[in-house]
């Protein structure tokens, strides 16, 4: 009984932190003076809903898209499919995200960026393994989960706990 106290009094408290945190991205995207500030801002709170609000997420995308022609940078069009892909993986719209990923080209990536590629697709790849019931389906999908954590594991620099 008293251990359920506890864990509800964190959840409340940790979600208060993070709407907090979120209402304060918000406010300096909306007072931001120049259009790198913004889509900074916008990144930042892509990342803070990802997991919160997903639909919230892809708002945000959408802004940092708005952005992007005002930076003429090819490698930002492939961070935003990533990171609409991860939304819509987040989302459980795996086939979506599956295909969005196929429009990236990895070998045009930066080690960051590749890394964030690799990350995306292995989630992407165990979320359709945890939900398929078709056994070999379900094996491939787990093969090509394992595939893209040695390619994490490959990128990821030194003394960063895989």
């Amino acid at each position: 009984m008293t251990e359920n106290f506890y864990w509800k009094n964190w959840m409340k408290s940790s979600i208060k932190k993070r709407h907090i945190q979120l209402s304060e991205l918000r406010m300096r995207l909306k007072n931001a003076k120049n259009n790198r500030q913004k889509y900074e801002l916008c990144d930042k709170l892509f990342n803070g809903y990802l997991h919160y609000q997903a639909d919230s997420a892809l708002v945000y995308v959408e802004r940092k898209e708005q952005l992007l022609p005002m930076f003429y940078d090819p490698l930002l069009e492939q961070e935003l499919i990533i990171n609409r892909a991860e939304v819509m993986g987040v989302m459980g719209m795996y086939s979506w995200a599956e295909q969005l990923l196929s429009q990236v080209q990895p070998s045009t990536l930066t080690p960051e960026l590749l890394g964030y590629y690799y990350r995306t697709m292995r989630a992407n790849y165990g979320w359709f393994a945890d939900y398929l019931v078709n056994k070999d389906l379900k094996e491939m999908y787990q093969e090509k989960t394992h595939i893209y954590r040695d390619s994490i594991m490959l990128t990821t620099s030194p003394g960063i706990d895989h």
